[in-house]
């Protein structure tokens, strides 16, 4: 009876912690979501973009990585390190899109991102 009480306790205090703080304690990993971007650019030859700062769950250090999913309709896009470059703007106007993944292991989170 003993045991089956402090299963349930561990089960009752389980539902209660966040899933990040349990992904913790356990060493199990939670999910990645990447989120949608939004950026203005000022007409310019290069920018370096932090796509990741809003997104959930990533961690690098778990092997998280930034791959491009669909490159802009003008310039060109590149990964260096966990940031998105932009480069051969100047000539493009109006509003770009792009896409970005978060892999992790198998599966790849995917966000889009607008430049204005």
């Amino acid at each position: 009876m003993t045991v089956l009480t402090a299963v349930v306790l561990i089960l009752a205090a389980a539902t209660f912690v966040p899933r990040d703080a349990l992904s913790l304690l356990t060493g199990m990993g939670g999910s990645v979501t990447a989120r949608d971007d939004s950026f203005r650019l000022v007409a310019a030859e290069r920018a370096t973009l932090d796509v990741l700062a809003n997104d959930l769950g990533v961690d690098p250090a778990r092997g998280d990585r930034l791959e491009l999913a669909e490159p802009p309709g003008c310039g060109r896009a590149s990964i260096a390190g966990n940031r998105l470059v932009l480069s051969g703007l100047r000539d493009c106007a109006g509003r770009q899109t792009l896409a970005y993944c978060v892999r992790r292991g198998e599966s790849c989170s995917i966000a889009r991102v607008s430049l204005i």
